[in-house]
């Protein structure tokens, strides 16, 4: 049992004292210990110095949004054992990144100037039965797991043993970001999951329930995701492909008219599907290219607009002219 999971608080006060080598020593083991969730997926995991209140940063780049939230809540639970703070933040750290990979999301991270711990009954969560069906231990390590938002968009359902786990699907009404920590978040439930589980083993199984609203997660889309990188070197390598590696900036989108799907979005789905991947739909797939900066759709006074395009070829399309 990790009984961090049951009293662990996001830190975002940190004292101005930096680690001593052997302390990154340290931390630099538990990063490099953290287990996968998907063993044959890449991913980088690297310490940053921060630049101004916050000391350190660890950015976690790569290609598979749920095993960034399965690798980093195993580093989080690790780093609050040996009274380190540390928080989920969806902005790039103010340090160099080094990794190759594109980017995802960091986790500050300090010597605490709060406290590092909390009891149970401090936990702001939904109940077990608003996101589980059945009864096992497990589920209430999953509830008390952190969330974009505290939003706690998964559900499971518990029967002889397994835990089927799904997340909500995507929805065109939420930003590109919520969608995209919906995918993060299921990452770090799971780890609370594995965390409590002797001789954790996660796979796709054929004859699962259904859960109306909601995706059931399996390792299907990440063998499929494997043939692509097999393929191509990278998943970014095939995706970036459909916009010949340039940023796309649409006319009219800055002004807030966006579109949940486009010509683009659709050919893209359209040729995962024949690949074999499942839920990804136009959708999913238009959010995903928000996120990853392929489609740029930002207000132009917004921070992430010159982020997004920053070093990379940008063009300019009509909207009747999406695909």
């Amino acid at each position: 049992m990790n009984e961090i999971i049951y009293k662990r608080k996001s830190v975002r006060k940190f004292k101005k004292s930096e680690f001593n080598q052997a302390e990154i020593r340290k931390i630099q083991s538990i990063i490099n210990t953290a287990r996968p969730l998907y063993p044959d997926v890449s991913y980088h995991a690297e310490i940053v110095k921060g630049n101004g209140k916050i000391p350190y940063f660890i950015a976690f780049c790569g290609e598979n949004l749920e095993n960034i939230g399965f690798v980093g809540q195993q580093i989080s639970l690790a780093l609050a054992d040996i009274g380190i703070g540390s928080y989920w933040k969806m902005g790039k750290p103010d340090g160099e990144i080094k990794s190759t990979y594109p980017f995802v999301i960091s986790m500050p991270f300090g010597k605490p100037d709060e406290p590092l711990f909390r009891s149970r009954d401090e936990f702001k969560r939904k109940s077990l039965s608003e996101i589980s069906m059945g009864i096992d231990d497990r589920l209430e390590a999953a509830r008390l797991a952190p969330s974009g938002l505290n939003a706690q968009n998964w559900y499971f359902v518990a029967d002889n043993g397994s835990i089927y786990c799904y997340r909500k699907k995507p929805s065109f009404l939420l930003s590109a970001m919520k969608n995209k920590l919906n995918c993060i978040d299921m990452g770090i439930a799971i780890c609370h999951i594995a965390e409590e589980t002797h001789n954790f083993k996660y796979e796709k199984i054929k004859s699962y329930p259904d859960k109306k609203g909601y995706i059931y997660m399996g390792i299907h889309n990440a063998a499929c995701f494997l043939k692509i990188r097999e393929e191509f070197g990278t998943f970014s390598e095939y995706l970036w492909k459909f916009s010949e590696g340039k940023t796309i900036q649409y006319m009219g989108h800055q002004k807030g008219n966006l579109p949940a799907r486009n010509g683009l979005s659709d050919m893209i789905s359209k040729d995962l599907k024949k690949r074999g991947f499942k839920y990804l739909g136009s959708i999913t797939v238009y959010s995903h290219l928000q996120a990853c900066g392929m489609i740029n759709d930002h207000a132009e006074d917004c921070f992430r607009y010159t982020e997004v395009t920053a070093g990379v070829p940008v063009v300019r399309k009509r909207r009747d002219k999406e695909a």
